[in-house]
């Protein structure tokens, strides 16, 4: 997350390549990996998650190390970010 200016654990790194796989999956299961706007929505709403992420290591006082805790507060106060959750 280098152009947020943010560092992620070991453990962290697990869990957004994980995130990024599932997203990538449900896309190639609906279908929609070369829809041009759903590719751009998946996009947009990863910018969200990580603009969220950052709020919350500031938050927490952990910035600019990037924690599990801090991509779980993210993903609770965003609910819904297709296609990642």
């Amino acid at each position: 997350m280098g152009k947020a200016g943010l560092s992620l654990t070991p453990a962290c790194e697990q869990l957004m390549g994980k995130l990024i796989g599932t997203g990538i999956k449900r896309m190639e299961v609906s279908q929609v990996v070369e829809d041009e706007s759903k590719i751009r929505l998946a996009e947009d709403n990863l910018k969200k998650l990580i603009i969220e992420v950052r709020r919350e290591t500031s938050a927490r006082g952990t910035f600019p190390i990037v924690e599990e805790n801090s991509i779980q507060g993210a993903f609770k106060k965003l609910q819904s970010l297709w296609p990642y959750s």
